[in-house]
């Protein structure tokens, strides 16, 4: 990470991290096993590599105007995924103990090569106000790109907002025995998801039967598939009575969740038996309180 200020009430920071692994397994099944009888002797072996890269910069600029603080944060960020699994399984063993794929018969060799990218950009903003550490406002906005949309739908917008009110810092309360801190908070948001890979359009998946080649998989494609959404609210009050010794937090929320990313049965007709769609909607809403007691 770097961090630079080039001036008092303002900074850049830059963020960047790469999480890379490699994993070699290899499974043998005896031909006098239960489990490798059937196929007379089973080898396979795998090679597995992942590397995972990610990093943001923001700006954030912080101004005190007489009774008031403001913080603006603006950026970037950037998720990419790279995951990748060769494989290759033979059966019929020649000598019952020798771990090696040559040992198998190359009539029942098969080849597997399984590459998966995905990468997710993102511009984001915050902007935070206070005045007299009473009244707090807030505004959060977010826009991804997506690789894993349709070209159309690929860039989706979500924002959102809270507005809290420390009233226990009126000067009413000031010499209270009673409420020790007291707040009301309010808060509207939304949020965005994208879809796995490869789900847009029909995939061509390996043929393991004799001469090999490519075929379509089980999966259709969606040219229309759009990001699943959730908006909700929620309002709320937290209050400490007695020094602190009393503690009590009330919420009421709700989420709703609409187009949701669901796979579907498809006609056969279509060719395919599954595919994802946008469908369903449902919403969750309720009550939360907690209470805290020390002595």
């Amino acid at each position: 990470s770097v961090m630079y200020d080039p001036f008092k009430w303002l900074n850049v920071t830059g963020r960047f991290g790469i999480d890379a692994y490699s994993t070699i397994g290899n499974t043998l099944l005896h031909p006098e096993s239960i489990y490798g009888i059937t196929g007379k002797g089973v080898i396979e072996s795998f090679n597995e590599n992942s590397i995972l890269m990610n990093g943001n910069l923001l700006t954030t600029a912080k101004k005190t105007f007489g009774d008031f603080k403001a913080t603006l944060t603006f950026g970037g960020s950037l998720d990419d995924r790279n995951y990748e699994v060769t494989s290759v399984r033979g059966e019929k063993m020649y000598i019952p103990d020798y771990n090696s794929i040559n040992n198998t018969d190359p009539t029942t060799q098969r080849n597997k090569l399984t590459i998966t990218r995905q990468r997710l950009l993102s511009l984001l903003g915050t902007f935070d106000l206070g005045y007299k550490d009473i009244l707090f406002f807030n505004v959060r906005a977010r826009n991804d790109w997506s690789s894993t949309l349709p070209a159309a739908n690929r860039s989706f917008f979500y924002p959102s907002t809270g507005l809290s009110f420390i009233f226990s810092e009126l000067p009413i309360f000031n010499n209270s025995s009673i409420l020790s801190y007291g707040k009301l908070r309010a808060t509207l948001s939304q949020t965005g998801k994208d879809a796995p890979p490869y789900k847009i359009l029909p995939a061509l998946a390996p043929q393991t039967t004799t001469g090999g080649g490519f075929a379509f998989g089980f999966f259709g494609g969606n040219p229309d598939l759009k990001p699943e959404r959730t908006q909700g609210y929620e309002f709320g009050t937290e209050l400490k009575l007695f020094k602190s010794r009393i503690g009590l937090d009330f919420a009421y929320f709700k989420n709703t969740r609409f187009d949701q990313i669901v796979s579907q049965r498809l006609s056969y007709g279509t060719g395919f038996i599954f595919g994802l769609v946008n469908g369903g909607t449902f919403s969750n809403q309720g009550f939360e309180v907690q209470l805290s007691l020390t002595p």
